[in-house]
């Protein structure tokens, strides 16, 4: 049902002053849920444990299955995978779902003399389809790029559901009362997968749900595309094509096998889910690198789908670039014997280790 690493790190006992400096991030999916938690460090942030729980069998679904949980089965799930990690941390950061938001990039055309923070409001009425008495919001300027010689201004605009801050916000203080923090996973994600000499990127998650694509210049969120096309929408072309069971067609899509007649099946059924998809991204990232004079340094896959057998090798087919796996972990120090499990599982908990560095920077 799910995976911990409270045994293997049993011997890390934390006392009072080490519990303090420690922080856990907590991806709650829409298939499961995960949890890192980090000790600072003067040097690099320590991995400590982390530990994932699948959601499906909290609603007599199969493992990898998608799910809408009531807070109190979520909240359940969250105290479970808390103590199977052995969790200590006295600090958290929850890392909200996308879809609790509206996320998107605005070109604003201001008149002379116009305060960019009072066109704000008016502008987000265009984009945001709700009432902006029912959302919180933020918004920042982006640098100019060279290529863009309109007067236009780009401004990141993001908005936060109340409910869903209220509801974040009840469910943490069923766990961590007064210590919790929260952000957006998309800028997790942009956390995690970091690396100091790259400047821009793209990153492409592919959960359980949705897909998504980021391009990120200088830490900076420029462009947000989604699709809901996502790797529950696989598994289930893996069970219909081998006839399967959900739960069994979900292990054989995560599988590293050499290839076979099974792995030519789970690369039909990704390449039927996500071409469209995949498509649409390369018109994006070509857009964007025409449109700015500009190409992107690199292109990171992440997300729990990013495990499924050759598809790195089919997204850089159909993107026609390099692309790697992302490597979370890389930026944290941990048990030499862990390295190899953790390069392979790392694209799964990247908002949950993005989310615990927060508070580490």
């Amino acid at each position: 049902m799910g995976l911990s690493l409270r045994t293997l790190f049993s011997s890390l006992k934390a006392e009072t002053a080490q519990t303090q400096s420690r922080v856990v991030g907590i991806d709650i999916g829409s298939s499961s849920v995960k949890v890192v938690e980090l000790e600072v460090s003067d040097k690099a942030p320590i991995l400590r444990t982390y530990g994932e729980l699948q959601l499906g069998p909290y609603d007599t679904k199969d493992l990898g299955a998608i799910v809408q949980l009531p807070l109190k089965k979520r909240t359940e799930a969250l105290v479970d995978v808390w103590r199977e990690s052995g969790v200590v941390a006295k600090q958290a950061v929850l890392a909200l779902p996308l879809p609790s938001s509206f996320v998107t990039v605005i070109s604003v055309d201001l008149k002379k003399g116009e305060e960019l923070a009072t066109r704000i409001p008016v502008e987000a009425r265009k984009y945001i389809p709700v009432p902006l008495t029912e959302i919180t919001l933020d918004w920042v300027e982006l640098p100019a790029l060279p290529g863009n010689n309109k007067a236009e201004t780009e401004v990141l605009l993001v908005a936060l559901l109340n409910e869903a801050l209220t509801e974040s916000s009840n469910l943490m203080h069923q766990v961590l009362p007064g210590k919790e923090d929260t952000e957006l996973e998309i800028f997790s994600v942009i956390r995690a997968v970091a690396k100091k000499d790259i400047k821009q990127y793209a990153c492409i998650d592919i959960g359980a749900q949705f897909v998504r694509l980021y391009v990120v210049r200088d830490g900076l969120l420029e462009r947000i595309h989604r699709s809901m096309s996502g790797g529950a929408v696989i598994t289930e072309k893996i069970a219909q094509m081998r006839s399967l069971p959900f739960a069994e067609a979900e292990q054989l899509k995560r599988s590293q096998n050499k290839p076979n007649d099974v792995t030519i099946d789970v690369r039909q059924a990704t390449a039927s889910t996500l071409e469209a998809t995949l498509q649409e991204f390369k018109r994006v990232i070509d857009q964007y690198e025409a449109k700015h004079s500009t190409t992107l340094e690199a292109v990171y896959l992440t997300g729990g789908v990013a495990q499924t057998t050759s598809i790195t090798e089919y997204v850089q087919e159909l993107l026609q670039r390099n692309v790697e796996v992302a490597e979370p972990f890389s930026s944290v120090a941990y048990p030499a014997f862990m390295q190899d499990t953790l390069r392979e599982i790392g694209s799964s908990f990247t908002v949950s280790l993005g989310a615990a560095l927060r508070q580490v920077e």
